[in-house]
């Protein structure tokens, strides 16, 4: 994975840390409406240092702080679908290297269990900027590892055309923890899910185009999968993946429902929904009366995936056994047997 800046997007993020030489500038990377934007954020560091000193040693040349208000403003716009989070920015000055800091660490993660990180802000990037005497010195992109249990650095580049469709593999390493531990299909974050869900469905046999990021608007649809098998029926598969950091989550209906409304109006022959959790009673019930529109895939199914199993019993089971076509008139419907799990 990687960070896409456009140009303008680098320009202003530059242009603001060096406006705000030698106090820590504070932004947010959003897209709203296609169009990358970068959102000015007040440090107010220097406030909390001059109420009170004590509990807040340091300035904003040295540390910083978001106001609460700003905050709750953008993660709302986020859940309304106003715009979506990309990245956090934050400058540090008199540095040559751009790190994050064991306050950057702090900040950005709790503690869930004994020995066990979780991100603040789930699926968010962390672009450090370090300022000196006017110029920047160096700029990195940090991103949470959920399999490290800590932030990696990833790679960023500027380009003044965005990628809109990226086609993506998952790495052998996650695959083979997937398989020796598969609860730890509950700590991939949300990118490193749907990569997951990627590379399972390339392995199933499909052509697959991942559309934008997990941190962007897709029109509803996170996937394009259709069969690499040339045949004389070709068909389009519209891939949903919801992800949920609390395993305890199920995905309701709503997202089926508003899955549906996409297929429905768009040239895709069927949707799949895949979430890493279970489906609510209502959202079975809802796929259930559209068969030949929507199949559910969930935690259970994911286990199967895992294995490379995808001819099971189970991935039948929104098909009859047969169809009675008229009085007197029965077909059965052929299935081609399942695999097993290799020892």
């Amino acid at each position: 994975m990687s960070l896409f800046l456009t140009p303008e997007t680098y320009q202003n993020i530059v242009a603001h840390a060096l406006a705000d030489e030698p106090r820590i500038c504070i932004g947010v990377i959003v897209a709203r409406d296609g169009r990358q934007e970068c959102l000015k954020v007040a440090n107010v560091q220097d406030e909390l240092h001059a109420a009170d000193p004590v509990r807040h040693p340091r300035d904003a040349r040295t540390s910083w702080q978001i106001r609460a208000e700003d905050l709750f403003d953008v993660t709302r716009q986020e859940e309304r679908g106003v715009i979506a989070i990309r990245a956090e920015y934050h400058s540090y000055t008199g540095m040559e290297s751009a790190r994050m800091s064991d306050g950057d660490r702090r900040g950005a993660t709790f503690e869930l269990e004994a020995g066990r990180l979780e991100p603040t802000y789930e699926g968010w990037l962390h672009l450090i900027i370090a300022v000196r005497d006017q110029r920047v010195r160096d700029m990195r992109v940090f991103q949470w590892s959920s399999t490290s249990n800590e932030f990696v650095e990833i790679p960023f580049r500027v380009d003044a055309v965005s990628p809109q469709v990226e086609i993506v593999s998952a790495s052998p390493q996650v695959l083979d923890l997937l398989r020796r531990d598969v609860s730890s299909l509950h700590r991939l974050n949300p990118e490193e899910f749907e990569v997951f869900v990627c590379e399972r469905l390339t392995r199933m046999g499909y052509a697959v185009e991942r559309v934008g990021n997990v941190y962007a608007r897709d029109g509803g649809i996170d996937i394009v999968a259709s069969p690499q098998t040339v045949g004389a029926f070709p068909y389009l598969l519209g891939v949903q993946v919801k992800h949920h950091r609390d395993v305890r989550r199920r995905t309701g209906a709503s997202a089926v429902k508003d899955l549906q409304a996409v297929i429905a109006n768009q040239p895709f022959n069927a949707g799949v929904l895949v979430t890493n959790t279970s489906f609510t009673a209502d959202a079975r019930w809802f796929a259930g009366h559209r068969p030949h529109l929507l199949r559910l895939r969930e935690f259970k199914d994911l286990q199967r995936w895992i294995w490379d199993n995808f001819l099971d019993d189970e991935e039948w089971r929104e098909l009859p056994a047969s169809i009675e076509l008229c009085p007197g008139i029965t077909v059965q419907i052929p299935r081609r047997g399942g695999l097993t799990r290799p020892d």
